[in-house]
């Protein structure tokens, strides 16, 4: 990327992907005249967001805090026993009509809660209560809420029960606050007949983000700064002249990053949603009460580890995943049993005729992959060459499209030609490799 300064800001130029390009059109536009030829502003805004499900939840304390999907979960679910917080196992964020009134009075208790737990907080607002509410987006249950009834109890929880508490309050309070609305600045540049733009914004009514900024700092080591909040020069004006300095900045794309539980349970939540008609009510994998016990069962089966906060899939993981048939491994086979579960609550799908449709399921898919041929997924179909002995059993092994594997019936020897390390080595296992090592 090439960086402009002068008049006070920075612009940039478009990414190239060739270094010495980069450098020459740097090396022309340095020490030259630039030349401000547009100045547009514009009025944005961003709406307050929705009040917490349990997934959202989940999410926001793996982020905020690192707890796992399942602590979330015992924690909110200790709350709720103890009184302080509504039924929090809910997918709705919004509340019902006959709700709206009280909605007030809480935000002020829970105004009251956050000020004692992490300072002052200046609560002058009218609560626009309607933001919070849809009948239409509510089905078993509504949007998690605290209680009125929690500010007597607050001496009594632990620090973790604390904070989730305290993010319920944050979240009622925002979702009821006012627009975020900032005016956006872009300047555009010319020099030597090359383009440069800068971006700056000014805040002009915080809005909901004050509450929640004020509360991450608070309790969260995060504290990034807005990328896009240089301030622009306010006295700049188009035609604008100044002398350029230019320099170039190397960049990298950065790999896909590792899933933590907070992107993951996105993933869950959305999985397969592309594929699946909308006439199916519930859709991804799992649902926002069983998603962090799907993730606790990977880590206890050893499908998955955890590292810091990221999830990592284990080879044993990576071995399932490539033996599992396709119709197994897709969302929408399951999409398709929680919506025909929804349609049985409605008494449009009989009990004995859904447990029917996965028994044959599943004795299709044991039937299929139990036979001789398959009892190793990986064993080659063919009599092809013989690669060499099978260290385990003796046995003859073969070669097929993903390993070089013993054919003998449930002896799973197998060597994955996407081994790690060869991979690492940046070299390909060969099939002269494989005869070596066997």
């Amino acid at each position: 990327m090439i960086e402009l300064k002068g008049g006070g800001f920075t612009a940039s130029r478009e990414k190239l992907k060739d270094k010495n390009e980069a450098q020459a059109i740097s090396a022309a536009c340095n020490g030259e005249i630039a030349k401000i030829t547009k100045i547009t502003k514009q009025n944005k805004s961003v709406s307050s967001p929705k009040l917490y499900d349990l997934t959202t939840l989940q999410r926001e304390a793996n982020k905020l805090f690192g707890y796992t999907a399942s602590e979330t979960l015992a924690l909110a679910q200790s709350l709720y026993e103890k009184k302080l917080i509504t039924y929090p196992r809910t997918d709705s964020r919004y509340i019902t009509e006959d709700m709206e009134y009280g909605i007030d009075d809480l935000v002020t208790i829970a105004g009251n809660v956050i000020s004692d737990a992490v300072g002052a907080f200046a609560n002058e607002f009218t609560p626009n209560v309607k933001a919070i509410v849809n009948n239409s987006k509510v089905t078993d249950h509504h949007a998690i809420l605290p209680i009125v009834q929690m500010s007597k109890n607050l001496d009594s929880l632990t620090d973790r029960e604390k904070n989730i508490l305290l993010m319920i309050c944050v979240r009622l309070i925002s979702a009821v606050s006012e627009k975020h609305t900032f005016i956006e600045t872009t300047i555009t540049v010319e020099c030597n007949k090359e383009i440069f733009t800068s971006k700056g914004k000014i805040i002009t009514c915080n809005g909901w983000k004050r509450i929640e900024e004020t509360f991450t700092k608070a309790v969260s080591k995060n504290k990034k700064s807005d990328p896009e909040a240089q301030a622009l020069p306010k006295d700049s004006t188009e035609n604008q002249q100044f002398t350029a300095k230019t320099s170039v900045r190397k960049g990298f794309t950065s790999a896909p990053k590792h899933y933590t539980e907070d992107t993951l349970l996105s993933a869950m939540e959305t999985a397969g949603a592309e594929g699946v008609t909308e006439d199916i009510d519930r859709k991804g994998l799992g649902t926002p009460a069983t998603r962090a016990g799907i993730i606790e069962n990977l880590v206890k089966n050893e499908f998955l580890v955890r590292e810091k906060k990221n999830l990592l899939p284990t080879e044993k993981g990576i071995n399932l995943i490539k033996i599992l048939p396709e119709q197994v491994k897709s969302p929408l086979l399951t999409a398709g049993w929680e919506n025909n579960l929804k349609r049985m609550e409605k008494g449009e799908v009989e009990q004995e005729s859904f447990m029917s449709g996965i028994e044959n399921f599943v004795k299709e898919v044991v039937d299929k992959y139990n036979s001789p041929e398959n009892t190793n997924p990986f064993a080659s179909t063919s009599t092809g060459e013989i690669m060499g002995a099978c260290p385990r059993c003796k046995a003859n092994v073969f070669e097929n499209s993903k390993a070089y594997s013993c054919r003998t019936k449930d002896c799973g020897f197998v060597l994955f030609k996407d081994n790690k390390f060869f991979a690492s080595q940046k070299k390909k296992f060969t099939k002269d490799m494989a005869k070596q090592l066997l």
